[in-house]
């Protein structure tokens, strides 16, 4: 596997995730707002990957300001996750992890954006 697919798979992974999530929120009764938030970004995230693959360095930089932006606030809010959904702190900072791989994937990359 290329380091183009993995970084773009685990990007991929968190729009599906996102995309779930607003699913289950609406469902769920939760905060509309946040269901909406969670459904924009999957939407947004299945939109650019595709043009990213394709050499859009535009799309590229989008995706990571998105995973960065999620990676923090996940992150930092890893405690209160924890906490709201009974689990270990160390399952909560999972997702942080994961983020932040898929960051670190994308952004090795940028040789290959270069030319844009």
């Amino acid at each position: 596997m290329t380091a183009r697919l993995f970084a773009h798979g685990i990007a991929t992974f968190v729009a599906l995730g996102a995309l779930a999530s607003a699913i289950g929120g609406m469902v769920a009764g939760i905060p509309a707002a946040l269901s909406v938030f969670c459904l924009i970004i999957g939407i947004v995230l299945c939109a650019l990957i595709p043009l990213s693959l394709r050499g859009s360095r535009a799309a590229w930089s989008v995706i990571i300001s998105i995973m960065v932006v999620e990676a923090v606030g996940t992150f930092f809010g890893a405690a209160t996750l924890a906490r709201a959904l009974h689990i270990n702190l160390m399952f909560a900072l999972l997702l942080p992890l994961v983020l932040a791989s898929g960051v670190g994937a994308l952004v090795s990359l940028r040789e290959s954006y270069r030319d844009n």
